[in-house]
C-alpha cells in the first residue's frame, strides 16, 4: 500500500507538466519607453557676477580711492559688499543695519546738475575704519556715490510694485543676471529712469521667485503649478537656465505620483501640455506627450484627452503604454484560459 502511494506521488509532478504545456502562454509585457531627459543650461552665475565687477560700471555706487595718492582702486556695488561683508554692512549702513539703513556717506553732488544715476557723488573721507574684530584694513580714503537714493537706503535701489505689494531690487545684480532687464533698466525706457517699476502678468509670489533665482541661481517652486507660473515668468524675461530648471520641478512633481493619484488629481496634465507649447517650453511640451503615451489608461478616460490636437493625439497613439497588440494578445489569451476551464468543468 505505501508503494503505491509512493509511485503514485512520483506521477503527480509529471501530470502537472504535462497541464502546464497544454496552458496557453501568457502575452509579454513590454516595458514603457523612457522619458526624454531634461537638459538644464549651465549656471552662468560666476560670469554674470564677474560682468558686474568688469563692465557693470554704469550701476556702481562705491568707488574705493587710496589715500595717499587719490588714485582710484576700482568700482563696487554697496548691495554686493554687504551681502557678503560684515565690515561693509557696518561701513556703509551704519551698527543698526536691522533697521532702515542710513548710509553713513556725507554726500555732496559735484557738479552741482540734477540728480541721476550716473552723477558723481563724494563721500566723506573715512580713514582707518576698524573692522568688528579690531583689525583695520588701511585707508579707504573716499566712497563715491553715482546714485543719490543710495545716500538714503542702500538697499532699496529699485522697487517693484505689484497691486500695492512692494518688491524690492537692485538694478546692479537684475542688469547682471537678466538681457531683458539690462535693456530695460540701461535704455530710453521709462523704467530706466524711475525707480518704481510695476509688474504685469505675473503673481507677486511668482516674481518673487523669479528675483529669488536672480539673486542666488537657484529655483525651487513649491508645487507643479507654482513652477509653471515661475516658468511663465521666465519666458516673459527671457532666462533660459530658469526655464529648465522650472522644466524638471514639473516634471519630478508628475513623477513622483502615485498612479491612483494621478487619476484623481486635480491637475490638468493636458492644459499643461498647452501652455508649455504656449510658451516656448519645447523639453517639456515633448516629455507632456511621452508622460501621457506611458500613462494611457488613466489619461485616455479624462474628459480633457478629447483636447489634445489630431497630431498630438497620432504621437500618444504611436507611443502608447500598453500598446494596442499587447492588449489584443491579453484578451485572447483571457479568452483561452476561460475555454480551458470550461472543458476541465465537463471533463469532470
Amino acid at each position: 500500500m505505501i508503494q503505491c502511494l509512493k509511485q503514485k506521488a512520483k506521477e503527480r509532478p509529471d501530470k502537472r507538466r504535462v497541464n502546464k504545456v497544454n496552458e496557453p502562454q501568457p502575452p509579454h509585457l513590454e516595458q514603457p519607453a523612457r522619458l526624454p531627459p531634461i537638459r538644464v543650461e549651465e549656471s552662468s552665475f560666476s560670469q554674470d557676477m564677474q560682468w558686474l565687477l568688469e563692465r557693470g560700471v554704469q550701476f556702481a555706487d562705491v568707488a574705493f580711492f587710496a589715500g595717499d595718492s587719490g588714485k582710484e582702486l576700482g568700482w563696487a556695488h554697496a548691495a554686493v559688499l554687504c551681502a557678503v561683508s560684515p565690515y561693509f554692512r557696518q561701513l556703509l549702513l551704519g551698527p543698526k543695519s536691522r533697521e532702515r539703513p542710513q548710509s553713513r556717506c556725507i554726500c555732496r553732488e559735484r557738479d552741482g546738475g540734477p540728480h541721476s544715476l550716473l552723477s558723481t557723488w563724494d563721500g566723506g573721507i573715512i580713514d582707518d575704519m576698524p573692522r568688528p574684530d579690531g583689525h583695520t584694513v588701511g585707508r579707504l580714503s573716499r566712497l563715491v556715490v553715482k546714485d543719490p537714493l543710495l545716500c538714503l537706503c542702500l538697499w532699496e535701489t529699485l522697487m517693484f510694485l505689484y497691486r500695492g505689494s512692494v518688491l524690492p531690487a537692485h538694478r546692479a545684480v537684475l542688469v547682471a543676471r537678466c538681457d531683458v532687464m539690462a535693456a530695460m533698466f540701461s535704455g530710453k525706457y521709462a523704467e530706466a529712469r524711475s525707480r518704481v517699476v510695476p509688474i504685469h502678468g505675473v503673481s507677486s509670489d511668482t516674481f518673487l521667485s523669479f528675483l529669488e533665482y536672480l539673486y542666488t541661481d537657484t529655483c525651487c517652486p513649491a508645487s507643479v503649478l507654482q513652477a509653471m507660473a515661475v516658468l511663465v515668468c521666465a519666458e516673459m524675461y527671457q532666462v533660459k537656465r530658469l526655464q529648465h530648471l522650472c522644466e524638471v520641478c514639473v516634471c519630478a512633481y508628475l513623477q513622483s505620483m502615485p498612479s491612483r493619484e494621478l487619476a484623481s488629481t486635480g491637475i490638468s496634465v493636458i492644459r499643461l501640455l498647452r501652455r508649455a507649447k504656449c510658451h516656448n517650453a519645447e523639453q517639456l511640451y515633448v516629455w507632456l506627450l511621452h508622460f501621457i503615451a506611458n500613462n494611457y489608461l488613466i489619461f485616455s478616460h479624462k474628459a480633457d484627452f478629447l483636447e489634445l490636437s489630431e497630431e498630438e493625439r497620432d504621437h500618444v497613439e504611436r507611443l502608447r503604454w500598453p500598446s494596442r497588440g499587447y492588449l489584443q494578445e491579453l484578451s485572447e489569451y483571457q479568452q483561452r484560459r476561460r475555454k480551458l476551464r470550461k472543458s476541465r468543468c465537463t471533463v469532470m
